[in-house]
């Protein structure tokens, strides 16, 4: 315990050692999402993350970064979000995100300038964690991005490979698939012949090899965040892979995907007119029923691999979720 001037009473020690970084406590923030007009400011998420260190936040997230510089996604966001209510059991019960995956990424000359400016006005006990979201399964990209992260001051990285919005993919237009081809399993064959792929996040002979290139080509540690659509006890394999490669932490969970309720009092119409979207399409969802998913991964990766360390992520809607998860 410390006395706390500004507050007038004692603080708690909250200090941890995470992924192999010091942190002054095991709460962070994420940057605001891209996608958001405003959020393609960079002097708007540098003053986003600082107030919350400010406030407290033991570390900070930058959004996740695509390897080009600028992207004609930047100047117009499309993705379309919808709000789902439940009476009788929670003012929100969740937020769904459907629409271009261009427009949630942040592109590299916007995610340099983010950490030059927030670098310099952190306290050395809040590290910085960097996303590199490389849209395929290039090893070379990934390396390169990773390399470029590092040296603009990132402390930790993150190696994005969840994304919900790019779970499927077209042979013809997915670099991804170029890699997954050469996994030879029933699952993989069957989906490829409905055109279809996984995200590199839930393919272990995928992420393993990525994620020990990445591991290899920096000095600062590096994370990985899996598919939410893993599931158990998937989970606990990619947990250890990861691991085996290198990695000091997984990160679970993100959006899963599903389907918005129809209105069923409409003749099933799609609750997306609201946003002028005309169907019903497969969408990210957020919201404190992710929760219950977090805290399944957490539990179970804590359990068979506790050499890894866990962020735990989803669902965690007020300061009571953060210690249960704790």
């Amino acid at each position: 315990m410390w006395p706390d001037e500004g507050r007038g009473m004692e603080m708690a020690n909250l200090r941890v050692k995470f992924g192999g970084m010091e942190m002054r406590n095991p709460i962070g923030v994420a940057a605001l999402n891209p996608a958001i007009a405003y959020a393609r400011t960079p002097t708007i998420q540098a003053d986003w993350l600082m107030r919350h260190v400010e406030a407290g936040a033991g570390y900070v997230y930058i959004s996740a970064t695509r390897l080009r510089r600028s992207s004609p996604a930047e100047a117009n966001p499309a993705l379309k979000w919808l709000k789902i209510q439940c009476p009788g059991f929670a003012d929100r019960e969740s937020l769904f995100t459907t629409g271009d995956i261009s427009a949630t990424q942040f592109y590299l000359d916007k995610t340099l300038e983010v950490m030059s400016i927030i670098k310099k006005k952190l306290p050395k006990d809040v590290p910085i964690i960097a996303q590199p979201h490389v849209a395929g399964a290039d090893i070379k990209e990934w390396v390169t991005l990773c390399k470029m992260l590092e040296q603009a001051g990132a402390d930790g990285l993150e190696l994005n490979v969840a994304c919900p919005i790019s779970l499927v993919g077209y042979e013809a237009t997915d670099p991804a698939v170029k890699l997954i081809e050469e996994v030879n399993t029933l699952e993989m064959r069957t989906l490829r012949k409905l055109g279809l792929t996984p995200s590199m996040g839930e393919i272990p002979e995928v992420l393993a090899p990525i994620t020990k290139a990445c591991v290899d080509a920096v000095k600062i540690p590096v994370g990985v965040k899996p598919s939410a659509e893993a599931g158990f006890p998937k989970c606990v394999a990619l947990a250890k892979l990861a691991a085996d490669a290198g990695a000091k932490w997984v990160t679970n969970i993100t959006s899963p995907i599903s389907v918005a309720p129809p209105r069923i009092y409409e003749n099933g119409k799609t609750p997306w007119n609201i946003v002028h979207f005309p169907i019903n399409p497969f969408a990210g969802v957020s919201g404190p029923n992710n929760r219950y998913h977090c805290y399944k991964d957490t539990v179970t990766i804590a359990l068979f691999v506790p050499e890894i360390d866990i962020c735990a992520v989803g669902g965690l809607v007020n300061p009571e979720h953060c210690v249960e998860v704790l």
